[in-house]
């Protein structure tokens, strides 16, 4: 039987995403954790698992939720979840606040993005 885990407070999805970064790094893996990841549930975890590595990269993404809803039209996925959905995920401004996290504004295009990350991985 399938149960769908919510994302509310207890979820274990908290911990397993905790393990699987581990299992990365104990592996010698660079990291790469993308999501929608409110800093009320999985903040504390993120702040100390960041704290385990010698350099950290984080990016949020502070693009209107019109924006949002927009770029989602454009997604193979976007039969899979819709506005209404999207509008309880939405959390604005849920920085994490840790030090160096960058944010990105809806004038970056996909492609600015990704060139503005290889080059801050590859000048560390």
């Amino acid at each position: 039987m399938l149960k769908k885990i919510q994302d509310e407070d207890g979820n274990p999805g908290v911990g397993l995403v905790k393990h699987l970064l581990t299992y990365g790094q104990q592996q010698g893996f660079t990291v790469i954790l993308e999501g929608i990841l409110s800093n009320l549930k999985y903040g504390e975890m993120l702040r100390e698992f960041i704290a385990t590595f010698d350099k950290s990269y984080v990016y949020y993404f502070d693009i209107p939720f019109e924006e949002t809803l927009r770029r989602h039209t454009l997604r193979h996925k976007v039969n899979d979840f819709g506005e209404d959905e999207m509008r309880d995920w939405w959390k604005e401004k849920d920085y994490l606040n840790v030090p160096g996290e960058r944010i990105l504004g809806q004038e970056l295009s996909e492609d600015e993005v990704v060139e503005l990350i290889l080059k801050d991985v590859e000048h560390s």
